[in-house]
């Protein structure tokens, strides 16, 4: 071998080597923290008790804002919802006809009545005129005479009075009843929208993009109102777990890039987004490795999350490496 081939082995080696001790300089400034994968779980539940009717999404199922998710039955608020739209119809239909005083019936007859009481009036009238000429050439008697005046009196008191009763007949119902039945009116439609907005409740929909996480009811089986029926994930909100001692703060920052390794050793990025103000003491002693009295303080970092990647699953330990 050749002495120019023996220097540039040499001189290989020496690179590997001089790279190799960089490399583990490096990697002795690298503090491996463990930590777990966790995100906030949207719990799915209804207003309403009742069976499951419909249930529209299955468990890893990616979904859209304003999907819908299940039914509960509410055939029964549908039912009084459908009773409160006759009584207010029934109600509205009373108001309007106390609005308008008696009905056409009475207001017709009391009108015949006033007529011929008028005819009378008209007869009694012109007897009583007549008598009194006969009474001033004495050719009629006093009594025939007082008779006569009283007949008058009578009639003309008969118009008088139908023609006041006419009067109330057109009138409205008196205010203090009209109000009640108003206020009834206004009972019943406030009840009714309840009842919708409770039947639409039922008819539960996504308020948000995200995965189906789990689902703990089947289609058919009874659900208490506010019982989760589901719970949703939200990509968005998927992060790392894990916690620093007070002298590994200065480490990090709101914002920061970091680096974390998973259970298949794969290397992923993940950005800081929350650092505790406040110091854990009682830290899980799952995640201690051989310092747990170092483990002080809660830091979050939000991670690219797939529910169709293999990459990182919610709950699973990692392990992240601090610079």
């Amino acid at each position: 071998m050749s002495i120019r081939k023996k220097i540039i082995i040499v001189s290989i080696i020496f690179v590997i080597f001089v790279l190799g001790f960089i490399y583990y300089i490096s990697r002795s400034n690298i503090k491996v923290i463990p930590g777990y994968i966790s995100t906030d779980v949207r719990y799915i539940s209804s207003q309403e008790s009742g069976r499951l009717l419909r249930l529209d999404v299955s468990q890893g199922e990616s979904v859209k804002e304003g999907q819908e998710l299940f039914l509960i039955d509410s055939s029964k608020n549908q039912t009084l919802l459908d009773s409160n739209k006759f009584l207010y119809s029934a109600s509205q239909a009373v108001s309007e006809n106390m609005s308008k005083g008696k009905r056409q019936p009475y207001i017709e007859k009391t009108a015949i009545d006033i007529s011929s009481a008028k005819a009378n009036l008209a007869v009694a009238s012109k007897e009583y005129q007549r008598q009194q000429m006969l009474l001033k050439d004495d050719s009629t008697s006093q009594k025939e005479f007082e008779q006569a005046q009283s007949k008058y009196i009578q009639a003309n008191n008969q118009v008088e009075a139908l023609e006041v009763m006419q009067i109330i007949n057109n009138l409205p119902a008196r205010e203090d009843l009209r109000n009640a039945v108003d206020f009834m009116s206004k009972f019943i439609n406030s009840n009714s929208k309840y009842l919708q907005q409770k039947i639409s409740s039922a008819d539960v929909k996504s308020l948000e993009n995200g995965y189906v996480y789990q689902i703990f009811y089947h289609k058919g089986e009874e659900v208490r109102a506010y019982s989760p029926v589901m719970t949703i994930i939200n990509p968005e909100d998927v992060y790392i777990v894990f916690f620093l001692s007070k002298e590994d703060l200065a480490r990090l920052y709101i914002g920061q890039t970091i680096d974390f390794i998973t259970p298949n050793n794969k290397l992923l990025e993940a950005k800081v987004s929350y650092i505790s103000q406040r110091a854990e003491y009682t830290p899980p002693l799952l995640y201690g490795i051989n310092s747990d009295s170092e483990i002080s303080f809660e830091v979050h970092a939000k991670v690219d999350y797939s529910a169709n990647s293999s990459e990182i699953h919610i709950g699973e330990p990692i392990k992240v490496e601090l610079r």
